[in-house]
């Protein structure tokens, strides 16, 4: 799961993560996955960014796959609202 986080000044992703290492191992926690940017657009272009800056493909045909996963991935995700009480 993925989510959208913003303020008044900015917007960043966050995601739901399984702790590989440590103490917490097995657990999920919610983790920044993209940085603090002030549109929409930029904020999801970060998020891409920085996955495949973490990819570690040998070949241009597995980084194309890797490529392809993700785009698919981000078109899925739908927008749920939910209102602060």
């Amino acid at each position: 799961k993925h989510f959208l986080n913003s303020d008044k000044y900015c917007y960043y992703i966050t995601g739901l993560v399984e702790v590989k290492k440590g103490d917490n191992a097995g657990k999920v926690d919610e983790r920044r996955l993209s940085g603090y940017h002030s549109t929409f657009d930029e904020v999801v272009g970060s998020y891409i960014e920085k996955h495949l800056k973490s990819l570690e493909c040998e070949t241009i045909e597995e980084l194309s796959k890797e490529i392809d996963k993700l785009k698919k991935a981000v078109k899925k995700w739908k927008c749920v609202v939910e209102k602060e009480q």
